[in-house]
């Protein structure tokens, strides 16, 4: 930790799910696995996808190495080659499983990034932005329509950063704190010596 109490990590590059099950409490489920969650705290990595720059692998990388006790949910895929048609089966698993995840979620993140319109992300923010779980939207100056994104996230107070770079300590404090808290059994009676 430093001294702001904060987690710091060093990320250097990807992590396998094989190499994430042996080293990391941290899940990792990509689309279209149907494999369990083994983790009761549940994220669901919404927004931009761009080929060139992988956030979601970066992110996946400093979540597992700081082996936090929570499943990921990525719908990221890399062999995305059809046409977004709902008559083809492909497309059909494909935004299923993103519904399925992002409502069986308890965090929701969303990366808008800039260069892009994301018209599926400023979706997946609205099926969200009013109810449903916790949100943590992250909008880079240069987004085209950051605004619309500053007054939604400031209407249902929902917290926006400006870049990637404390995104990882966010949800670390969501996992260790808010959600812990929020689904912890209050039946638990704590002795505070004194």
């Amino acid at each position: 930790m430093d001294s702001s109490g904060l987690l710091q990590y060093k990320a250097e590059g990807p992590v396998s799910p094989v190499m994430a099950s042996t080293i990391s409490k941290t899940q990792v489920i990509s689309s279209p696995s149907r494999e369990r969650a083994t983790n009761n705290a549940k994220i669901f990595l919404a927004g931009s996808t761009n080929r060139n720059d992988d956030w979601r692998g970066r992110l996946e990388a400093k979540l597992v190495r700081c082996n936090i006790e929570a499943t990921i949910f990525n719908p990221f895929r890399r062999d995305w080659d059809w046409p977004c048609d709902a008559q083809d089966e492909r497309f059909r698993e494909q935004v299923g499983w993103e519904l399925e995840k992002q409502e069986a979620a308890d965090l929701v993140v969303v990366y808008l990034c800039p260069g892009t319109k994301a018209p599926i992300s400023l979706m997946e923010l609205g099926l969200c932005a009013k109810t449903g779980p916790s949100k943590i939207v992250v909008c880079p100056l240069g987004y085209s329509l950051r605004g619309n994104v500053q007054m939604v996230c400031e209407r249902y107070r929902i917290e926006m950063l400006d870049s990637e770079d404390t995104l990882a300590d966010k949800i670390i404090d969501w996992v260790e704190n808010e959600y812990t808290y929020k689904y912890m059994d209050k039946s638990v009676t704590v002795q505070v010596p004194g």
